[in-house]
């Protein structure tokens, strides 16, 4: 059964083409913290209904590549669907919604995020993350520039 909805994309158009990515994964009592640098490319596929993002970033010395899938939910309008898929065989989902700001708000099982554009060629993102869902702390610092 497929069900038609609004799969109009339009108003994350800020977020596509390609950005190279700089940033800092934080310390933790169990590791130290260290940069991670690469591409981030955001693209328009199958007649705008998607968009696929790809990565490909040196994390200290671990190279990480994933794909993510993003659409609008079929359920709430307002809110992104985001699947992502990695090298290391990972896969997990997150919601997102932009708020009144401009600012994308993602949030899904042990992690969150927001992603801010402060330039008409620059975004900044902040991501947390929680063993338990409850008890946040933050885990890195993100900066796309194209």
């Amino acid at each position: 059964m497929s069900v038609q909805t609004d799969t109009n994309l339009n108003d994350l158009g800020f977020l596509i083409g390609q950005w190279t990515t700089e940033g800092e994964v934080h310390a933790t009592d169990d590791a130290p913290s260290f940069s991670f640098r690469g591409t981030d490319t955001y693209e328009y596929i199958l007649d705008q209904k998607f968009i696929l993002h790809t990565v490909d970033v040196l994390m200290g010395n671990q190279h990480v590549k994933a794909l993510e899938m993003i659409h609008r939910d079929k359920n709430a309008q307002t809110t992104f669907i985001l699947t992502s898929f990695d090298n290391t065989g990972t896969i997990s989902t997150m919601a997102a919604q932009l708020n009144e700001e401009g600012k994308l708000i993602m949030a899904g099982n042990k992690m969150r995020a927001v992603l801010t554009r402060s330039e008409p060629n620059k975004m900044t993102g902040y991501w947390e993350k929680s063993e338990d869902n409850m008890n946040w702390y933050s885990w890195m610092l993100v900066e796309l520039t194209r």
